[in-house]
């Protein structure tokens, strides 16, 4: 399914080119690429960049539908990272969620029982994603944590950045007493922190039965997550239903310091429990 829809767009590519009068060589010439690459994204070997998409499009004079194609391509990248993450590429997952935070310039972000990546320590990314390795088989986790740290440099104050959490994630023991104090110590600097926003769910809050971890990127594509990939979605109906699902859960959300409160008391439970007893 998945090479068949590469291949489709590819022809789609192709069509474009020869609609255009234009030979392979000369869409490379005019967009400056090694001739070889023309071939590979007519044969879906290679799946075009978005600046990729725009020189095609502006070599074979079909800016009119980029848009169409792009949404496409987009379409086409889920499917190929759904295969992925199947086929346990813990990788692929997070250079995939990486490549499309750092095009945004919104990112909202939920998630119920674990800090999000983007806040995570070191400690406690690694011993998460040991857990998610565990789970889908063998998976590169180091070049995971290395993504890992990519996406939390994106709190730069450049982009939009919203984050919930459940309350829950503060209490979900991820490795030991140690590793969660000084994972709520961080969220805590973050949460007084001007370059992003996060609000904490607190446990109390009326819930939504079907509320799952998702994301918002640039309000117009949503991430759904699943046990073995991440589901996008990218209708306008789609979307609508996870911007209301956003706008209730924040809503409900403690930030500034109430937000502060709800990690203090979390932090005061686990500095109380027995060394090593979480781990």
């Amino acid at each position: 399914m998945v090479d068949e829809a590469r291949r489709e767009f590819g022809a789609r590519l192709r069509s474009l080119r020869r609609r255009a009068g234009m030979t392979g060589a000369a869409v490379a010439e005019r967009a400056g690429w090694p001739k070889s690459k023309v071939s590979k994204l007519e044969t879906g070997q290679q799946l075009p960049t978005d600046e990729d998409l725009t020189l095609w499009c502006q070599a074979t004079d079909a800016r009119r539908i980029e848009p169409e194609l792009r949404a496409d391509l987009r379409n086409l990248e889920s499917l190929v990272a759904a295969a992925k993450q199947r086929s346990g590429d813990l990788l692929y997952q997070h250079e995939q969620r990486y490549e499309r935070e750092r095009r945004a310039e919104s990112v909202f972000e939920f998630e119920l029982v674990t800090v999000p990546a983007m806040l995570q320590t070191e400690e406690y990314a690694a011993r998460l994603m040991d857990s998610d390795a565990e789970l889908l088989g063998g998976a590169d986790v180091e070049g995971a944590l290395e993504v890992r740290r990519r996406r939390a440099k994106l709190i730069d104050g450049r982009r939009d950045i919203r984050i919930l959490l459940g309350e829950q994630a503060l209490w979900s023991a991820i490795g030991s007493a140690e590793v969660m104090l000084a994972q709520l110590d961080h969220l805590r600097a973050l949460v007084e922190s001007d370059t992003v926003s996060i609000g904490v769910v607190p446990r109390t809050a009326a819930w939504m039965r079907r509320v799952t971890n998702f994301a918002l990127i640039d309000d117009s594509v949503a991430i759904a997550e699943t046990l073995t990939s991440d589901l996008v979605a990218t209708t306008s109906a789609d979307v609508d239903v996870f911007r209301r699902a956003w706008g209730v859960l924040e809503s409900r959300a403690a930030t500034g310091r109430a937000a502060a409160e709800l990690i203090d008391l979390a932090a005061q439970e686990w500095m109380e429990r027995p060394p090593g007893k979480w781990d």
